[in-house]
């Protein structure tokens, strides 16, 4: 991705570090943004270390895509999803909006403003071909990570659950994902830490 990035953007400065220790200067930088990882590493350390490098007044902004679980279709994938993932895993890992216990570091260090939250629906939703391309869609969630035979009786599910289904028959196997954008901001307090 970041050969990708260098490649659309010339000159583009990146660097690849753990975010509880970014090789970068006190107050160096305006805005931080976590796209589709902040869940996987919330933490008070995390936190504090994104605060070092902001600015007074920087902005740390947070972005999930997530798939529509208001939608009848959606929902009942993740049903599947969630009898198949593995021990232990969290719920944010199936749908960011629903657990929002990732959250909970930002209460356990103040060290920026309250986070405020934005959520709307994609302009153009995903339409995939078939049922095999939505099942290879909701096999990339990490909470499917399992042993193989468990991810091949969770995807084959799926595919029951998907053949059977009424609006994917009248669509001649196309189907269309309703994704949303969820976008969470908050700036860095200027008060002492």
């Amino acid at each position: 991705m970041l050969e990708q990035l260098k490649a659309v953007v010339p000159g583009v400065d990146t660097i690849v570090s753990p975010c509880e220790s970014i090789p970068l200067p006190d107050n160096s930088v305006k805005a931080v943004v976590s796209s589709q990882s902040f869940h996987f590493i919330a933490n008070v350390t995390a936190l504090r270390e994104i605060n070092r490098i902001l600015v007074p007044g920087g902005k740390f902004g947070i972005l999930f895509s997530v798939d529509d679980e208001a939608s009848p279709l959606v929902h009942d994938v993740f049903e599947v999803i969630r009898k198949y993932k593995y021990p232990g895993c969290p719920e944010y890992f199936i749908n960011t909006l629903q657990d929002t216990s990732w959250q909970k570091c930002f209460g356990e260090a103040p060290l920026f403003t309250p986070l405020q939250e934005h959520v709307m629906p994609w302009e153009k939703q995903d339409t995939l071909p078939d049922v095999e391309s939505v099942v290879q869609l909701f096999m990339t969630f990490s909470a499917t990570a399992r042993e193989p035979e468990v991810r091949e009786e969770c995807a084959e599910s799926m595919r029951r659950l998907l053949a059977a289904n009424p609006t994917v028959k009248q669509n001649g196997g196309q189907l269309e994902v309703p994704r949303l954008s969820a976008l969470y901001w908050c700036t860095k307090n200027t008060m002492d830490k």
